[in-house]
């Protein structure tokens, strides 16, 4: 109960630093939720994603007990300082202090660039969290913590227990890394690097943790990645046919986006 609070407490606060229009439009992001969800079937390449997905899951589901097993047997010092610092920056706790620390920071220097990958970023982790939901209703996966078979799955209801799949720690850090990587990619190129490496090790710390099956946070990883990905076609400055104008936090108008990897 204290936790949702502080969470609904930092949402609010965070609320509160938009004015107007943009308020209503970035919180919520149901626009660009809107062009996802509508365009999922026109992106470039669907198939060759979809079959790594699909290759990636069974592979990993069908050994997961395996990879399980393996990273309990081979903890150490350091995968434990790993699971301690690193593993909590995919969740709320973390992220959302992050997000207002991150728009405040940029409202000060008047750095649109900071704004851009924090709307994008804010964008992705709402979207992307509305899917992991959906997954895990679906599924009802159990947890490694709660036995050692991967493969209970009690298939869709409502409950708030045993949802293993996907993982949503994995899921926010792979889409705000995208996110940031994506809009510091060409200034900073050494970026991307540092951001995946640390939601790679947060995924992993899920598995460490015993929150999670290799494959829930291989899921995580692939759907928050894909979501930003999308999102920062959206925030494209350049101007393309069909496209329709939104409202971004640093810029004013921005461009819609094509769907392409």
């Amino acid at each position: 109960m204290r936790k949702s609070l502080i969470i609904f407490l930092l949402v609010s606060l965070f609320a509160s630093c938009f004015k107007g229009g943009v308020a209503a439009q970035e919180l919520l992001p149901l626009e660009t939720s809107r062009e996802i969800f509508h365009s999922a079937g026109d992106w470039e390449k669907k198939w060759e994603v979809l079959t790594i997905g699909v290759v990636g899951l069974t592979f990993l589901v069908a050994v997961d007990g395996e990879i399980y097993n393996f990273v309990q047997d081979n903890k150490s010092q350091f995968t434990e300082g790993v699971a301690k610092y690193i593993g909590p920056m995919g969740g709320g706790t973390v992220v959302l202090p992050g997000f207002l620390a991150g728009y405040t920071l940029g409202k000060i220097r008047e750095d649109e660039r900071l704004l851009q990958a924090v709307g994008q970023a804010w964008e992705s982790y709402l979207i992307s969290g509305l899917l992991v939901t959906m997954g895990k209703q679906l599924t009802h996966r159990h947890r490694p913590s709660h036995g050692a078979d991967p493969h209970r799955w009690e298939g869709p209801k409502l409950s708030t227990e045993h949802l293993s799949f996907p993982s949503g720690h994995s899921a926010t850090a792979f889409s705000l890394a995208t996110s940031f990587a994506e809009v510091y990619k060409e200034s900073h190129p050494w970026l991307p690097c540092l951001t995946y490496s640390l939601a790679g090790l947060v995924a992993f710390s899920r598995v460490h943790e015993s929150h999670h099956w290799a494959s829930d946070v291989f899921v995580g990883s692939v759907l928050g990645w894909a979501v930003a990905r999308q999102v920062g076609k959206i925030h494209q400055e350049e101007k393309q046919e069909g496209g329709k104008w939104r409202i971004d936090l640093a810029r004013g108008p921005a461009v819609k986006w094509e769907w392409s990897f």
